[in-house]
């Protein structure tokens, strides 16, 4: 008599997670904000490795340090701060702080 043979329970297979634009959009917001990709991680229920592919597509790192950094080093500036307080302020470079004046006031010149 043979023994009958139990087959093996198959696998279901992974499904990947399926992220809108909003969620997409929501992402790059906190981020903006200041909230760190595992923050945000936490906060969407989303891998950080999905957040990291977000931002290298999208450059996130440069909207964030681009003209809104530069607006808000010329008005703490006109402000009366110093180039260090404006650089902890924004958590950039001094030199950053200084490039980012001198370019102001070639525009306005």
């Amino acid at each position: 008599m043979k023994k009958a043979v139990n087959p093996k329970p198959k696998k279901k297979a992974s499904t990947r997670n399926k992220y809108t634009l909003e969620h997409h959009e929501k992402a790059r917001k906190y981020y903006l904000m200041g909230l760190s990709l595992s923050e945000i991680s936490i906060l969407m229920q989303c891998p950080v490795r999905t957040l990291e592919k977000w931002q290298k597509a999208d450059e996130w790192t440069k909207i964030n340090h681009g003209e809104a950094n530069k607006v808000k080093a010329l008005e703490l500036h006109e402000a009366g701060k110093s180039y260090n307080d404006i650089a902890d302020m924004l958590k950039i470079s001094r030199a950053t702080v200084w490039r980012y004046l001198k370019e102001a006031r070639e525009s306005i010149e």
